[in-house]
């Protein structure tokens, strides 16, 4: 997403990562697969209803943009409550009985992303091809 659609001004900033994925990944992907699926459609129904913009997705790892502070706070409250309640569909709940959802909340002014990105050049290990010996 471009940087046209954060607020301006002093914006306070949302970051989500699940904790141990890379693992879960490894070790059962299908099933990861679909989790996701449910993690982030949580996730960005969480975050357009308290005024939230996502800009951003590195692997299971979300950025989004508040342009109020406690909106950001009700939108990670409301996503650590979500995905406790969260029934995983059957592909996926015989592996994965709860994810574990980190949240971190940054207040800033422009230049936004220079200064409140803990990942700005974060590279999903799944993506990276794996170089064979023999």
């Amino acid at each position: 997403m471009s940087s046209t659609n954060l607020p301006s001004g002093t914006a306070t900033f949302l970051y989500t990562d699940i904790q141990g994925s890379a693992a879960l990944w490894e070790r059962v992907p299908e099933p990861m697969r679909v989790a996701m699926e449910q993690h982030n459609a949580i996730l960005n129904e969480s975050i357009a209803a308290h005024g939230g913009t996502v800009y951003k997705v590195i692997g299971d790892a979300l950025q989004a943009a508040f342009p109020v502070s406690i909106q950001a706070v009700k939108a990670a409250v409301a996503i650590q409550r979500k995905l406790a309640k969260t029934k995983w569909v059957d592909r996926a709940k015989e592996h994965i009985s709860k994810l574990c959802c980190q949240s971190t909340i940054c207040l800033s002014s422009p230049p936004f992303l220079e200064l409140c990105d803990p990942y700005p050049r974060l590279v999903n290990k799944p993506s990276i091809p794996h170089k064979q010996t023999t």
